[in-house]
């Protein structure tokens, strides 16, 4: 089952580029991936790396998991800052039966909270605020069936400026129910919000995301329509009516994305391409959906974000005899999606290929797509800037090392890390965003 796992969450990073005016006429400092670099951590290789999340400043915590005599131990391990200084591994419990996780979030101020379990046992959580983690506590919720087979499609996990725990849980059985359990800075309960129910037509078109700081958008199809349902983090009940976007072509299934100040995006197929609407904080309702057509026969496009609206669609699609990746973007909340552009992809061409995240970071448009072959076959990816109504693609990426880890992740000023274990040790790389980027408010 752990191969398997790992197996599913493997990515391989690309990146997606939508430039902004400079204001110098001095060559710009390009974005790059770092050198890759080792901190000691004794036998290695008998971990896995399960989650990873990044905050401002560079500290970051990473969900571990050891296997042991006993069954699998999961832990943690942190640093405060960007560069080396990781610290030892800390057990969250004792070695038992772990299926899942640790998931991991943690906010700008270095508060963090981790949640693991196994199928058909309790869903358990550990809180650090301040310096020590909490002793593992049932959150009231069981380990739901794995819609898609991928943890974080079920559960969401995010801590913010308030540092309160939450922790989300999509749970489908005919209809789907969403509910939010929440920990209070003070005490080890876990409370749970109300639940939302959606239709039970509505199960294999469900798209969901959650902010960093626990910003929540649930969409669904009916029909060629999409409903939309938001929640801030300081609701205390889901919103009763759901937004209807102005759409009558979607699709298939929905992607959504959710940006740390609340800005959100949706994009869906459509018969002919794909689409996207964007609505930021303010917004009295969803702007415009921007299209562009496509290939017969695409997969299903994933949508990244940006704080000021800029959009960017990824999907794989069929080219010759083989499957590669593509993706558009658009600038700000009403700029045209270009036309699309290849990311070239290598491998065994026999192993499924999917796009696993699409992410556009800032106002500067900078943003990444991932893409993974089954069993972690290949490794690559590739920049994307707009020019003049198409999309032109070219080449960033990383260490093949993280073959098997879980996908990069970055904070709203454009720093970004990667992480996996080897022999020698904790191996990870850091992302700098260059001269173009602008951080969000």
């Amino acid at each position: 089952m752990r191969a398997v796992r790992r197996t599913t969450v493997a990515t391989i990073m690309g990146a997606l580029l939508v430039p902004v005016p400079m204001a110098t006429a001095q060559t710009p400092v390009q974005p790059k991936w770092a050198d890759e670099q080792t901190a000691p951590l004794t036998n290695a290789e008998d971990y896995s790396v399960e989650h990873v999340a990044l905050s401002l400043g560079g500290g970051a915590t990473a969900g571990l998991a050891l296997d042991d005599a006993a069954g699998r131990v999961p832990l943690i391990i942190e640093r405060a800052t960007v560069g080396p200084a990781w610290g030892a591994p800390v057990p969250l419990a004792a070695a038992g039966r772990v299926d899942l996780g640790p998931l991991v979030a943690r906010n700008d101020r270095g508060d963090a909270v981790a949640v693991w379990g196994s199928s058909g046992g309790p869903l358990l959580a550990a809180v650090r605020v301040g310096s020590a983690w909490s002793k593992p506590a049932e959150i009231g919720s069981q380990v739901p069936v794995l819609r898609t087979g991928r943890p974080d499609d079920s559960i969401k996990a995010a801590i913010g400026a308030d540092r309160i725990a939450r922790v989300s849980v999509l749970t489908c059985a005919g209809g789907c129910g969403l509910v939010v359990y929440s920990r209070a800075v003070k005490g080890n309960t876990w409370t749970a919000s109300g639940r939302l129910k959606t239709p039970a037509d509505a199960t294999p078109t469900i798209g969901w995301s959650v902010g960093t700081t626990g910003h929540t958008l649930v969409t669904w199809r009916k029909g060629t329509r999409i409903l939309a349902v938001r929640r801030a983090p300081t609701d205390k009940k889901w919103q009763v009516t759901p937004d209807q976007l102005k759409v009558g072509d979607a699709s298939g299934t929905l992607t959504t994305v959710v940006g740390a100040t609340g800005e959100m995006a949706i994009g869906w197929p459509t018969a002919q391409g794909v689409g996207a609407s964007v609505r930021l904080p303010g917004d009295l309702r969803w702007g415009a959906p921007r299209r562009v057509t496509r290939t017969a026969g695409a997969g299903e496009p994933t949508v990244g974000l940006g704080c000021e609206g800029s959009v960017v669609l990824a999907w794989t699609q069929p080219d010759a005899a083989t499957t590669v990746v593509f993706a558009s973007a658009g600038q700000g909340t009403d700029g045209l999606l270009a036309d699309p552009g290849k990311i070239g992809t290598y491998g065994r061409e026999d192993r499924a290929l999917r796009v696993t995240t699409t992410t556009l970071l800032g106002t500067s448009g900078l943003g990444f797509v991932s893409w993974a072959r089954a069993e972690g076959d290949a490794l690559g990816g590739g920049s994307a800037r707009p020019n003049d109504g198409d999309t032109q693609i070219g080449g960033l990426g990383f260490s093949g090392t993280f073959r098997l880890s879980p996908a990069p992740v970055f904070t709203a000023d454009g720093k970004g890390l990667v992480v996996a274990t080897s022999r020698d040790g904790l191996e990870f790389q850091e992302f700098t965003p260059g001269d173009d980027r602008v951080r969000c408010p």
